[in-house]
Protein backbone atom coordinates (compact mmCIF):
# COMPACT_ATOMS: atom_id res chain seq x y z
CA UNK A 1 0.00 0.00 0.00
CA UNK A 2 1.09 3.61 -0.58
CA UNK A 3 2.29 5.88 1.67
CA UNK A 4 0.52 9.62 1.21
CA UNK A 5 -1.34 12.40 2.38
CA UNK A 6 -3.41 15.35 0.79
CA UNK A 7 -2.16 18.98 1.18
CA UNK A 8 -4.16 21.88 1.87
CA UNK A 9 -3.34 25.66 1.63
CA UNK A 10 -5.15 27.60 3.67
CA UNK A 11 -4.69 31.61 4.37
CA UNK A 12 -5.03 32.85 7.81
CA UNK A 13 -4.21 35.99 9.23
CA UNK A 14 -1.30 36.56 10.75
CA UNK A 15 2.03 39.15 11.36
CA UNK A 16 3.72 37.85 8.30
CA UNK A 17 3.31 40.46 5.23
CA UNK A 18 0.70 43.51 4.95
CA UNK A 19 -2.27 43.40 2.60
CA UNK A 20 -4.91 46.02 2.10
CA UNK A 21 -8.33 45.63 2.17
CA UNK A 22 -10.13 48.69 0.41
CA UNK A 23 -14.21 48.92 0.51
CA UNK A 24 -16.63 51.48 -0.57
CA UNK A 25 -16.43 53.72 2.17
CA UNK A 26 -13.02 52.40 4.11
CA UNK A 27 -9.28 51.43 3.70
CA UNK A 28 -8.11 48.73 6.10
CA UNK A 29 -5.04 46.29 6.72
CA UNK A 30 -3.97 43.24 7.83
CA UNK A 31 -1.18 40.64 7.87
CA UNK A 32 -1.75 36.95 6.09
CA UNK A 33 0.89 34.08 6.08
CA UNK A 34 0.25 30.83 4.13
CA UNK A 35 -0.67 28.06 6.31
CA UNK A 36 -0.48 24.29 4.60
CA UNK A 37 -2.78 21.74 6.72
CA UNK A 38 -2.83 18.72 5.28
CA UNK A 39 -6.00 16.44 6.48
CA UNK A 40 -5.80 12.70 6.52
CA UNK A 41 -5.98 10.98 3.34
CA UNK A 42 -9.11 9.55 2.73
CA UNK A 43 -10.65 10.37 6.61
CA UNK A 44 -14.01 10.46 5.08
CA UNK A 45 -13.34 6.87 3.94
CA UNK A 46 -15.44 7.19 1.10
CA UNK A 47 -12.84 5.85 -1.38
CA UNK A 48 -12.16 2.32 -1.02
CA UNK A 49 -9.76 -0.67 -3.33
CA UNK A 50 -11.98 -2.92 -3.00
CA UNK A 51 -14.63 -3.77 -0.20
CA UNK A 52 -11.83 -4.46 2.48
CA UNK A 53 -9.38 -1.92 1.81
CA UNK A 54 -10.13 1.68 2.02
CA UNK A 55 -7.47 3.83 0.29
CA UNK A 56 -4.84 5.68 2.02
CA UNK A 57 -4.81 3.08 5.30
CA UNK A 58 -3.77 -0.15 6.39
CA UNK A 59 -5.76 -3.32 8.18
CA UNK A 60 -5.36 -6.56 9.46
CA UNK A 61 -6.53 -8.15 6.45
CA UNK A 62 -4.62 -11.10 5.69
CA UNK A 63 -4.78 -14.83 4.19
CA UNK A 64 -6.48 -16.35 7.16
CA UNK A 65 -8.86 -13.46 8.07
CA UNK A 66 -10.86 -10.76 7.04
CA UNK A 67 -11.58 -7.81 10.12
CA UNK A 68 -12.33 -5.20 8.04
CA UNK A 69 -15.13 -4.06 5.52
CA UNK A 70 -16.58 -1.59 4.22
CA UNK A 71 -20.01 -0.67 5.82
CA UNK A 72 -23.13 2.65 5.74
CA UNK A 73 -21.25 5.54 6.50
CA UNK A 74 -22.43 8.77 7.90
CA UNK A 75 -23.28 9.53 5.18
CA UNK A 76 -21.51 7.27 2.23
CA UNK A 77 -19.31 5.13 3.54
CA UNK A 78 -17.34 3.70 6.70
CA UNK A 79 -14.80 0.99 7.70
CA UNK A 80 -15.94 -1.38 10.26
CA UNK A 81 -13.46 -3.48 11.87
CA UNK A 82 -14.44 -6.72 13.84
CA UNK A 83 -12.98 -9.26 15.94
CA UNK A 84 -13.06 -12.40 15.00
CA UNK A 85 -10.19 -15.42 15.81
CA UNK A 86 -7.97 -17.91 13.57
CA UNK A 87 -6.39 -20.93 14.19
CA UNK A 88 -7.79 -21.05 17.83
CA UNK A 89 -6.68 -17.54 18.94
CA UNK A 90 -8.78 -13.84 19.45
CA UNK A 91 -7.76 -11.57 16.33
CA UNK A 92 -8.61 -7.77 16.61
CA UNK A 93 -10.12 -5.95 13.62
CA UNK A 94 -7.66 -2.91 13.07
CA UNK A 95 -8.04 0.68 10.87
CA UNK A 96 -4.21 1.97 10.73
CA UNK A 97 -1.83 4.40 8.95
CA UNK A 98 0.97 2.50 7.75
CA UNK A 99 1.66 -0.77 6.60
CA UNK A 100 0.78 -4.22 7.42
CA UNK A 101 3.14 -7.93 7.08
CA UNK A 102 5.79 -5.82 5.77
CA UNK A 103 8.36 -8.58 6.03
CA UNK A 104 5.77 -10.87 4.64
CA UNK A 105 6.12 -12.91 7.60
CA UNK A 106 2.22 -13.29 8.44
CA UNK A 107 2.84 -16.57 10.82
CA UNK A 108 4.87 -13.98 13.25
CA UNK A 109 1.57 -12.70 14.28
CA UNK A 110 0.53 -16.33 16.17
CA UNK A 111 3.81 -15.10 18.90
CA UNK A 112 4.13 -11.12 18.42
CA UNK A 113 1.21 -9.54 16.06
CA UNK A 114 2.30 -6.59 16.78
CA UNK A 115 5.48 -6.95 14.74
CA UNK A 116 2.90 -6.87 11.26
CA UNK A 117 2.29 -3.28 11.98
CA UNK A 118 4.85 -0.62 10.68
CA UNK A 119 2.58 2.27 12.26
CA UNK A 120 2.74 5.78 11.00
CA UNK A 121 3.11 7.62 7.70
CA UNK A 122 5.68 10.49 6.35
CA UNK A 123 3.36 13.76 7.00
CA UNK A 124 4.17 17.83 7.14
CA UNK A 125 1.97 20.98 8.30
CA UNK A 126 2.94 24.29 9.38
CA UNK A 127 -0.53 24.34 11.56
CA UNK A 128 -0.44 22.91 15.37
CA UNK A 129 -2.06 19.73 14.91
CA UNK A 130 -4.25 19.67 18.67
CA UNK A 131 -5.73 15.73 18.23
CA UNK A 132 -8.30 14.08 15.84
CA UNK A 133 -12.41 13.73 15.86
CA UNK A 134 -14.05 10.79 14.21
CA UNK A 135 -17.54 9.56 14.15
CA UNK A 136 -17.92 5.28 15.81
CA UNK A 137 -20.02 3.43 16.77
CA UNK A 138 -18.92 0.60 19.21
CA UNK A 139 -20.53 -3.14 19.99
CA UNK A 140 -18.74 -5.41 22.17
CA UNK A 141 -19.49 -8.83 21.36
CA UNK A 142 -20.31 -9.05 25.18
CA UNK A 143 -19.90 -7.04 27.74
CA UNK A 144 -16.38 -8.83 29.62
CA UNK A 145 -13.73 -10.90 27.93
CA UNK A 146 -13.65 -12.56 31.67
CA UNK A 147 -14.59 -11.62 35.54
CA UNK A 148 -14.61 -8.18 35.61
CA UNK A 149 -12.21 -7.37 32.70
CA UNK A 150 -14.46 -5.00 29.70
CA UNK A 151 -14.04 -5.63 26.16
CA UNK A 152 -13.57 -2.65 25.10
CA UNK A 153 -12.44 -0.89 21.49
CA UNK A 154 -9.28 1.57 21.17
CA UNK A 155 -7.84 4.32 19.06
CA UNK A 156 -3.97 6.06 19.57
CA UNK A 157 -2.86 8.73 18.02
CA UNK A 158 1.02 9.63 18.01
CA UNK A 159 3.33 11.99 16.86
CA UNK A 160 6.50 10.15 15.97
CA UNK A 161 10.22 10.49 14.91
CA UNK A 162 13.43 8.36 14.07
CA UNK A 163 15.49 7.57 17.70
CA UNK A 164 18.69 9.72 17.54
CA UNK A 165 21.29 8.20 15.07
CA UNK A 166 18.41 6.44 13.12
CA UNK A 167 17.56 8.86 10.93
CA UNK A 168 18.91 7.51 7.73
CA UNK A 169 17.54 4.11 8.51
CA UNK A 170 13.94 2.47 7.20
CA UNK A 171 11.62 4.13 9.56
CA UNK A 172 9.74 1.27 11.64
CA UNK A 173 8.03 1.47 14.27
CA UNK A 174 5.28 -1.07 15.80
CA UNK A 175 4.40 0.47 18.79
CA UNK A 176 3.55 -1.18 21.98
CA UNK A 177 1.86 -4.01 23.75
CA UNK A 178 -1.91 -3.14 26.13
CA UNK A 179 0.21 -3.43 28.65
CA UNK A 180 2.63 -0.87 27.78
CA UNK A 181 5.46 -2.16 26.98
CA UNK A 182 7.33 -0.95 23.51
CA UNK A 183 8.43 -3.19 20.83
CA UNK A 184 12.03 -4.08 20.99
CA UNK A 185 12.47 -3.65 16.94
CA UNK A 186 11.05 -0.18 17.45
CA UNK A 187 13.58 1.87 15.46
CA UNK A 188 11.56 5.53 16.26
CA UNK A 189 9.64 6.73 19.58
CA UNK A 190 6.36 9.14 20.17
CA UNK A 191 7.14 12.97 21.14
CA UNK A 192 3.43 13.08 21.51
CA UNK A 193 0.51 10.34 22.03
CA UNK A 194 -3.00 10.50 22.90
CA UNK A 195 -4.74 7.17 23.78
CA UNK A 196 -8.52 6.23 24.35
CA UNK A 197 -10.85 3.11 25.71
CA UNK A 198 -13.96 2.98 24.31
CA UNK A 199 -17.05 1.25 25.29
CA UNK A 200 -20.99 1.61 26.29
CA UNK A 201 -21.01 3.34 29.55
CA UNK A 202 -18.58 4.89 31.49
CA UNK A 203 -15.95 3.24 33.82
CA UNK A 204 -12.43 2.46 34.07
CA UNK A 205 -10.42 -0.09 32.10
CA UNK A 206 -8.06 -2.22 33.56
CA UNK A 207 -5.43 -0.27 32.93
CA UNK A 208 -6.90 2.75 34.75
CA UNK A 209 -8.20 4.84 31.73
CA UNK A 210 -11.52 6.19 31.72
CA UNK A 211 -13.86 4.80 28.93
CA UNK A 212 -14.81 6.96 26.63
CA UNK A 213 -18.37 6.01 25.74
CA UNK A 214 -19.89 5.54 22.10
CA UNK A 215 -23.32 4.30 21.40
CA UNK A 216 -23.82 1.36 20.32
CA UNK A 217 -26.78 2.12 17.36
CA UNK A 218 -26.23 5.50 16.44
CA UNK A 219 -22.86 7.68 15.19
CA UNK A 220 -21.28 9.11 17.93
CA UNK A 221 -18.51 12.32 17.39
CA UNK A 222 -15.86 11.59 19.64
CA UNK A 223 -12.91 13.81 19.79
CA UNK A 224 -9.02 13.08 21.12
CA UNK A 225 -6.55 16.10 22.15
CA UNK A 226 -2.98 15.88 22.72
CA UNK A 227 -2.01 16.95 25.95
CA UNK A 228 1.46 18.98 24.70
CA UNK A 229 3.42 19.29 28.14
CA UNK A 230 4.68 23.23 27.57
CA UNK A 231 1.80 23.75 24.84
CA UNK A 232 3.62 23.78 22.09
CA UNK A 233 3.79 20.58 19.15
CA UNK A 234 7.10 18.91 19.12
CA UNK A 235 9.06 18.04 16.11
CA UNK A 236 8.26 14.88 14.63
CA UNK A 237 8.19 13.21 10.93
CA UNK A 238 5.23 10.81 11.26
CA UNK A 239 1.79 10.65 11.76
CA UNK A 240 -0.26 7.50 13.43
CA UNK A 241 -3.42 6.70 13.77
CA UNK A 242 -4.65 2.90 15.15
CA UNK A 243 -8.29 1.84 15.79
CA UNK A 244 -8.90 -1.54 17.12
CA UNK A 245 -12.08 -3.61 17.94
CA UNK A 246 -10.67 -5.02 20.69
CA UNK A 247 -8.18 -2.99 22.69
CA UNK A 248 -5.97 -5.97 23.99
CA UNK A 249 -6.37 -7.99 20.78
CA UNK A 250 -2.42 -7.79 20.64
CA UNK A 251 -2.11 -10.20 23.51
CA UNK A 252 -4.95 -12.24 22.16
CA UNK A 253 -7.75 -11.08 24.17
CA UNK A 254 -11.35 -10.08 23.36
CA UNK A 255 -15.15 -11.37 22.39
CA UNK A 256 -15.39 -12.73 18.77
CA UNK A 257 -18.24 -10.46 17.24
CA UNK A 258 -16.79 -7.01 18.69
CA UNK A 259 -17.53 -4.62 16.19
CA UNK A 260 -16.24 -0.80 16.37
CA UNK A 261 -17.49 1.13 12.74
CA UNK A 262 -15.61 4.53 12.03
CA UNK A 263 -16.18 7.78 9.52
CA UNK A 264 -15.35 11.33 9.23
CA UNK A 265 -12.04 10.71 10.78
CA UNK A 266 -9.67 14.17 10.28
CA UNK A 267 -7.36 16.47 12.07
CA UNK A 268 -8.00 18.89 14.25
CA UNK A 269 -5.83 21.91 14.08
CA UNK A 270 -5.41 24.81 16.26
CA UNK A 271 -7.20 27.83 13.98
CA UNK A 272 -10.29 25.48 14.40
CA UNK A 273 -10.72 25.90 18.07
Amino acid sequence: MKSGYIWIAVLFFSATSSVSLRGAFTARSCNVRPVYEPQIMNGNLEEWTNNKTPVGWSTANNTFVTTTTRANGNPGYAAQIKTTSTLGKIASGALFLGDFNRRNNILAGLTDPISLTFFGLPFKTSGKILGIQFDAVYTPGKEFISGNDRELGFCSIELLKPKPGREKEEFVYHGNTSAGVYHKDNMAYPVAQKRILIGNSEGTAWNGYKITVVSNTTWTTVQMLFDYPNGEMPDFTHFHVVFASSAQGDTFRGVKGSTLTLDNIRIIYEEEK
